[in-house]
């Protein structure tokens, strides 16, 4: 079970490296003919990933339109009901099966028709709800509701971090020692918050795009491993949004602190500059950076905590409705 549940998170991850990088791609244009004025300003950046999600959308929503794989995910739940059925009245006729077992994988059906039916609109509800509670949590919090705008903040924040304003070639070695730390800080940070805004997204496409092929597990609660998967992915994800958001918001309001700056999405941030004169100085902001990093890295696995002891269950929940109405009408 474990085994298996670890293949079907390679396969979404690979899947979602590969819709990255298309994306990437197809993005390639634009961000070439963008300015770095334009890749600093939040509502740039902002109407850049809404379109991102606009396209996304509208390509997963292709995808999902009366086309060959949504008949043959809908082949494969008819196939999975009547291989149930003619189970079901073998065991009628040779075993030890009732009238109600006929009437309850009918139910079966029933219910899991209707989830199918209605998956793209709920799954998107349970992502959009974290989603849209992460933004509240930002506006109250910073008073910006901007995806981007805590992003553009930190990389901000990075870029007014410099050593000891003048010339590189006048440096000395221990200060070069000291902005190539700060460097590599800088991207490791500037890439995780990216992440953290961008990957919930992602991955919801992923998601969204696999659910019409997990449905016929919920016919054969031995298989019913897999739709339940796919429901904790979701709802992980979901989570991902909500921490991702508030673990944006956290740091920008620890550097605020920390360096004693407004929170702004102006140009106009003190430059925090660090010589060997003031080595605090640069353990201060390298501390900053190594925080800011592991806690934006430790929210996939806050995300995952959060629903890894969970017991879905939706395969014995659908069985167990279905007999329920059976046993009611027999």
């Amino acid at each position: 079970m474990q085994r298996q549940t670890r293949n079907l998170s390679k396969i979404q991850a690979t899947a979602v490296a590969a819709l990255a990088l298309l994306l990437a791609l197809h993005a390639g244009d634009a961000l070439a003919a963008a300015s770095a004025t334009d890749l600093n300003d939040p509502g740039y950046m902002t109407n850049a990933f809404n379109k991102m999600v606009t396209l996304l959308n509208a390509g997963v929503n292709r995808v999902l339109a009366n086309g060959p794989y949504m008949a043959w995910a809908r082949n494969l739940l008819i196939g999975a009901f009547v291989i149930k059925i003619f189970e079901t009245l073998f065991r009628y006729v040779w075993g030890n099966a009732s009238i109600g077992d006929i009437v309850e994988v009918l139910f079966i059906g029933l219910i899991v028709t209707a989830l199918y039916r209605t998956y793209s609109d709920w799954s998107t509800a349970i992502f959009m709800a974290c989603f849209e509670l992460g933004r509240l949590v930002q506006g109250q919090a910073i008073g910006d509701t901007g995806i981007m705008a805590p992003v553009i903040f930190l990389n901000k924040v990075m870029s007014s971090i410099t050593v000891r304003d003048t010339s590189f070639f006048s440096l000395g070695i221990l200060e070069v020692i000291m902005g190539l730390i700060v460097m590599v800080g800088e991207v490791l940070v500037a890439g995780a918050s990216f992440f953290a805004a961008l990957w919930p997204s992602l991955v919801f496409a992923v998601i969204k795009l696999t659910g019409p092929v997990v449905f016929f597990s919920l016919f054969h609660e031995r298989l019913s491993w897999i739709f339940d998967g796919w429901l904790r992915s979701l709802i992980a994800v979901g989570f991902l949004a909500l921490v991702g958001r508030i673990t944006l918001v956290v740091i920008c309001i620890m550097y605020q602190a920390m360096f004693d700056i407004g929170y702004s999405q102006s140009s106009n941030i003190t430059t925090i500059v660090i010589t060997t004169g003031n080595f605090g100085t640069f353990l201060y902001v390298l501390a900053a950076q190594i925080v800011s990093f592991l806690l934006l890295f430790a929210a996939s696995g806050i995300a995952a905590k959060l629903v890894a002891g969970s017991d879905i269950g939706i395969g014995k929940t659908v069985g167990s409705m279905a007999r329920s109405i059976a046993m009611s009408l027999i």
